[in-house]
């Protein structure tokens, strides 16, 4: 081996010595609203759609194999604010979950996203009271219908020492879906 190659060989073994020895970065926390007691109603019936923040959508994110067109007339109302339909929807009894996003971060995982609720093709409100970042406190995991008017949505949660890559432990919120009014339904925590 010649002295050039040894000394190459070094720089690389020193570069992932240092490399290896970065501290892992800790999530920040901004689920508090889950463990708040009693939790407050942020839908209120006959709201509109928020319309998507502005967020940065990196050039090779925008043909993301997780952004899907829209199917629906919720699909279609989501697009319209400005949102990017992404991932797998849930739909049964007449209501649809939704997940849409705002944009992503530089790896094409999802920034100022939340999941939204139709009733029919009437909006009734968010899984969250504001929108979520991936690998944050209190994003959501998944949700599941299991009646009409009975959601379950199930969010991970980090404390201070966790790794950005595995929250320890996740929460789950249960909603209910009052439709009394027809034209005007509403997701509220339960």
């Amino acid at each position: 081996m010649t002295f050039r190659n040894r000394l190459a060989a070094t720089a690389a073994g020193m570069a992932l010595v240092a490399a290896l020895a970065v501290p892992v970065s800790v999530a920040s926390a901004d689920g508090a609203w889950i463990d708040a007691s009693p939790k407050t109603d942020w839908n209120t019936a006959g709201m509109a759609v928020p319309t998507a923040p502005k967020v940065q959508v990196p050039q090779g994110c925008a043909q993301n194999p997780s952004i899907r067109a829209a199917e629906t007339v919720p699909d279609q109302t989501l697009v319209a604010a400005g949102w990017y339909l992404f991932g797998a929807y849930t739909t049964g009894w007449d209501v649809s979950v939704i997940q849409a996003t705002a944009g992503f971060d530089g790896m094409c995982r999802p920034l100022s996203f939340n999941q939204f609720v139709f009733v029919g093709s009437v909006f009734a409100g968010t899984v969250s009271p504001q929108p979520m970042d991936s690998r944050t406190d209190g994003v959501i995991a998944y949700s599941q219908l299991f009646s009409p008017n009975s959601l379950f949505a199930t969010f991970s949660r980090y404390k201070p020492n966790d790794a950005l890559c595995c929250p320890s432990s996740t929460s789950i919120v249960q909603y209910s879906l009052d439709t009394t009014h027809l034209n005007a339904p509403v997701l509220k925590v339960s």
